[in-house]
Order: C-alpha cells, then structure tokens, then sequence
C-alpha cells in the first residue's frame, strides 16, 4: 500500500512546522505568522515564471 505524500507547510522564516493558533497558522519555532517575509528569511516562496508560446508565424 502506498501513502500518498502531502507537502507540509513550511516556515518562510526558519522552515519550522506551520500550527494553527486560533485563528492564525504560527511557525513552532520561532512564532511567526504564516505569511510572513522580510529580508532574513531563508524560505521564500518562489514564484512560477510562466512563458507564453508566441503562435504567430513570421
């Protein structure tokens, strides 16, 4: 039997795990909020560059 492998949300800050606080999804270890971003952080998302295929012939 295989498990079906699910991508765990991750801290941007730190990679710690993600847990909901109340209303909010905070990193175990450092605390932060889930969407957070500064100049430190050491996982920012990256952003899928998508390319157009030009079907015009010249």
């Amino acid at each position: 039997m295989e498990k079906a492998k699910k991508k765990l949300a991750a801290c941007n800050h730190c990679g710690g795990a993600l847990a909901i606080d109340g209303d909010f999804q905070k990193c175990l270890m450092c605390g932060r909020e889930a969407g957070h971003q500064c100049d430190l952080c050491m996982h920012q998302p990256v952003e899928k560059e998508t390319k157009r295929k030009s079907t015009a012939k010249k």
